[in-house]
């Protein structure tokens, strides 16, 4: 593929993917043949925004949920049943003020191994 079109698909996927990694990603790119730029688009289409990931966490505590950890949201949302207690309470904050921190990286990382598995890259 050549240098622009890794450049259009690295675009797209700049706020998607940890910042560290797109210098390589766009190596990556540049060295795949082009009748896998479809497969490439796919796995854009496929990775999730972690601007989305983290409204969701912040409103709704389901940010888990959009980037397919749907178990954890159910288990914060128990917490959050069951918060008239004071230690589900303080656990379901904790977890929520930590989920809000960490859900951005998490999505990033994710989308990395989408974009793995879709291309085989790091087998």
């Amino acid at each position: 593929m050549d240098k622009s079109k890794a450049s259009q698909l690295a675009v797209m996927m700049t706020d998607k993917l940890p910042a560290e990694i797109m210098p390589a990603v766009i190596a990556e790119l540049e060295k795949i043949p082009d009748d896998q730029i479809s497969v490439v688009q796919m796995a854009v289409s496929q990775m999730k925004n972690p601007s989305t990931a983290l409204i969701l966490s912040f409103f709704l505590s389901g940010g888990r949920a959009y980037i397919g950890e749907a178990w954890k949201t159910v288990f914060i949302w128990i917490l959050w049943l069951f918060s008239s207690l004071i230690i589900p309470f303080i656990v379901a904050l904790i977890w929520w003020i930590i989920d809000l921190i960490s859900i951005s990286k998490d999505t990033k990382k994710k989308n990395w191994n989408v974009l793995r598995q879709s291309l085989s890259w790091g087998k």
